[in-house]
């Protein structure tokens, strides 16, 4: 007998809700950060590193109870990158399929 799996795509998780890819985002955003800190005024640089560090913590934490798969900063990838157009419906008026457009009419 043959086990079928019933998950193709499965996440390795390394703790309740941090999985590799998280890691693999974290990296990328500390190295941002530590390639942004030559122009942070030497005195703040702990605190711009600090906020950093907090800040991409609370990016990988789940969304919340409405959309618990997703991350936050998945969500806001979603946000940015949504299409803006306004779809409308055509109304025909007849069946030789004349339509009417709703901004003229």
């Amino acid at each position: 007998m043959k086990v079928i799996p019933t998950e193709i795509k499965s996440e390795v998780k390394l703790h309740k809700f941090i999985s590799m890819k998280d890691i693999i985002f974290l990296c990328i955003v500390l190295t941002v950060t530590s390639n942004f800190s030559s122009l942070v005024h030497p005195n703040l640089e702990i605190f711009y590193l600090v906020y950093c560090i907090i800040w991409s913590f609370i990016l990988i934490i789940p969304a919340g109870k409405s959309n618990p798969k997703r991350k936050i900063y998945e969500l806001i990838i979603i946000l940015i990158s949504k299409s803006r157009t306004v779809f409308k419906p055509i109304q025909y008026l007849n069946k030789k399929e004349e339509y009417i457009d709703e901004e003229i009419a």
